[in-house]
């Protein structure tokens, strides 16, 4: 009996391997792979009609929202004709004139039905009458239906007059411009636009992996450029065929870039992890632990998940600092391996800063949200529709005319603006700088200090643990 057990137990024992063994060689024998970062859209946008490029409103380098303007066409004759279609289409005269007559025929109808019971008139009299009337009421309706052609004639003319302002089809940046103000546009680009958000990671991977990959397995992408993190990536595509001649297939990753400073169109490398996505929104649905984290970022992406920590000591830590600013992610990232060499704990945090990289070109803020629907009505008179009303932020309450890589461009803008009676400002973005939030009990700030000096001067401030903590939470 007692054998019989034991020999049950180890086949139990060599299933339960049998099970595991398909998954760990997936994940052990991928090799680290290849691979390039790609935008996931690049639109070349032409126009829908021929004409001369009047105005363009972007350059190389420049952010671009979906449905901008981006440039517009010559369109002098097409306002005209909208303009005279939209006249048109409120005339009544002709509706009255005709109306007018059916009402006298209709009369002269009935004044002759009492007369033809007295014998005065002849039938055939009565029946040229009858007639009259009938084709006066018709061509009231004529009339009626003229004036909704003319409506519909319009309507047709305001669609012509859009084809020629151009817009962006996606939200991206703009790669390269093909045509200037002044040329004649037919069956060409003006504009390259990139979306990078999200990128595609593709990859060439050999057929004796094939069936080793899943879609929702994630991997670790590490872009071959100085100053770039490690960042993760899904796999959402899989070839079906591969290429007899290499031996080969391809897959596609996704990639988030909300913050848009990932590098695109660089080589990397990348390696499966053994996650999938699956995995990963089961643990974010699991019921959190009361454990203290192992890491955490407090914006952006999860690059620094295995390096960055921050303590919850029930107890509290008696010293706790920030450090910083910073601007390179990788300097951030090696000071807290340092901390963490140490017995130090860190969380990285994000804060407005204070050097501008764009210029907005802003109207005036507005008092409520009656006096932003007034001001979006003027600009629209003016011709301006290209707009996005601001509610947040130092700039809350101001509607955005225009977003510019060079402070000469948006200086240029405003000035085309003013000559149409719209006054508008220049206003500065700045990028946001990067902070560590410090835990370190062994360690006071000179300390800090001095360990950060040897990579970049950091200024390190003492703030409260209980700060800290909420901040973390």
């Amino acid at each position: 009996m007692r054998i019989l057990i034991r020999q049950l137990y180890r086949s139990v024992v060599f299933l339960s391997v049998l099970c595991v063994l398909p998954f760990a060689l997936a994940t052990d024998i991928l090799p680290e792979l290849d691979c390039v970062i790609e935008p996931s859209e690049i639109v070349d946008i032409g126009s829908a009609t021929a004409g001369v490029l009047e105005a363009m409103s972007f350059d190389r380098g420049d952010s671009v929202n979906k449905n901008q303007v981006v440039a517009r066409l010559e369109s002098g004759t097409e306002k005209a004709a909208a303009e005279l279609a939209r006249v048109r289409s409120t005339f009544d005269t002709g509706i009255i004139l005709r109306r007018t007559s059916a009402e006298f025929f209709n009369r002269n109808q009935e004044r002759s039905q009492s007369l033809t019971k007295q014998n005065a008139i002849s039938r055939q009299q009565l029946d040229q009458l009858d007639t009259e009337a009938i084709v006066a009421e018709l061509q009231v309706r004529q009339e009626e239906d003229n004036k909704q052609l003319a409506k519909l004639e319009y309507r047709r003319a305001r669609q012509a007059l859009g084809r020629r302002t151009i817009r962006s089809p996606i939200d991206g940046v703009v790669m390269e411009r093909f045509r200037s103000v002044g040329e004649y546009v037919e069956d060409t680009a003006i504009l390259r636009v990139a979306q990078l958000d999200p990128l595609y990671i593709e990859t060439i991977v050999p057929v004796s992996h094939m069936g080793l990959i899943k879609t929702g397995m994630q991997a670790q992408v590490t872009p071959v450029v100085p100053g770039q993190n490690p960042e993760f990536a899904t796999v959402t595509r899989i070839d079906k065929v591969a290429d007899a001649a290499s031996g080969t297939f391809g897959v596609r990753l996704e990639m988030a870039n909300p913050n848009k400073d990932i590098v695109t169109g660089v080589r990397c490398t990348l390696e499966f992890t053994g996650k999938t996505l699956t995995a990963e929104k089961n643990k974010a649905a699991a019921p959190k632990s009361t454990k203290a984290p192992v890491a955490s970022v407090s914006k952006g992406s999860n690059k620094f998940a295995k390096i960055a920590s921050i303590g919850n000591d029930q107890n509290g830590l008696p010293q706790c600092f920030e450090a910083g600013p910073f601007t390179q992610r990788a300097v951030a990232s090696k000071l807290i391996e340092k901390l963490l060499a140490v017995g130090g704990r860190a969380t990285l945090r994000e804060a407005s800063g204070s050097h501008p990289d764009q210029y907005f070109v802003l109207t005036r803020k507005t008092k409520s949200k009656a006096d932003g629907q007034q001001l979006l009505a003027e600009l629209q008179q003016k011709g301006v529709t290209d707009t996005h009303a601001l509610h947040r932020g130092v700039h809350g309450g101001s509607i955005s005319l225009g977003l510019f890589n060079s402070q000469e461009s948006a200086i240029k803008k405003v000035e085309q603006f003013s000559k149409v009676g719209i006054q508008a400002h220049v206003a500065e973005r700045s990028p946001n700088t990067l902070w560590l939030d410090i835990n370190a009990a062994s360690m006071d700030s000179n300390s800090v200090r001095r360990l950060f000096a040897a990579d970049v001067p950091a200024r390190v401030n003492d703030v409260s643990c209980a700060s800290l903590r909420s901040y973390v939470k």
